[in-house]
């Protein structure tokens, strides 16, 4: 395993830090991300096949403020959805943005809660094509000086950006009326069963994990110390 500096032709972005970078097949998109105390919004393109910039992209549409410490993913063939951030006024984001690559048009998506900043986070998709957006802070990290003060968040985000299948509708229906149908569960195909019993553990398992950590703040007597649970939110 070598490393070695990529030759390129065409015009190249700004040097720039905390952007993001998306491939859809042999093309690399950049996205953003912060040069000096500018925090950009310019989008570009690298083709692998020839190894050639696409110099800034013009883009057909309204489009994010510019940001840095955002995420970027591949959400299908030719759709990059963008999440968060930290803005040129040092605010924390909490929108979201769907950008098609093939017709380089952003889109706002503007039902979800715009209440749940989020920087320096991670992201990841799943085989449903929804996001999870996991950890990073909710607040200005620059203004707090004190580790104490800077919100770290250990939640999880996800966004479900497409109706879900007729199978996972299906399985959500039998979990949520468990109490009637867990008996039959295992007659079920194996792979539904085993997603059904996984997620009764899991719940249970937060829900004790909820149960302490009320019991550990009740114990503390508001001399701080607790850890705060992770939790959960269904975003669609």
């Amino acid at each position: 395993m070598k490393w070695s500096i990529a030759e390129t032709k065409g015009q190249k972005p700004s040097a720039r830090a905390a952007h993001s970078a998306v491939r859809f097949g042999c093309k690399v998109f950049i996205f953003g991300g912060r040069h000096m105390n500018l925090r950009l919004n310019d989008l570009h393109c690298l083709d692998l096949s020839t190894m050639t910039w696409s110099g800034s992209l013009c883009v057909s549409s309204e489009q994010p403020e510019g940001r840095s410490w955002h995420t970027a993913s591949a959400v299908s063939t030719n759709q990059m959805f963008v999440y968060g951030g930290f803005n040129n006024n040092c605010v924390p984001l909490s929108d979201a943005w769907i950008l098609d690559v093939a017709s380089l048009s952003w889109t706002q998506l503007t039902h979800f809660p715009t209440n749940k900043p989020r920087l320096w986070h991670t992201a990841c998709v799943t085989h449903n094509q929804e996001v999870l957006v996991f950890g990073g802070c909710g607040n200005n990290i620059l203004a707090n000086e004190e580790e104490s003060q800077v919100d770290h968040r250990n939640d999880i985000l996800l966004f479900q950006l497409q109706p879900y299948t007729l199978s996972r509708l299906c399985l959500e229906c039998a979990y949520r009326h468990r109490v009637r149908l867990g008996a039959q569960w295992d007659s079920l195909p194996r792979q539904f069963s085993d997603w059904l019993n996984r997620k009764e553990d899991l719940d249970i398992q937060l829900l004790m994990s909820t149960d302490t950590g009320s019991e550990s703040h009740s114990d503390s007597d508001g001399e701080g110390g607790t850890t705060r649970t992770g939790q959960t939110c269904v975003i669609s």
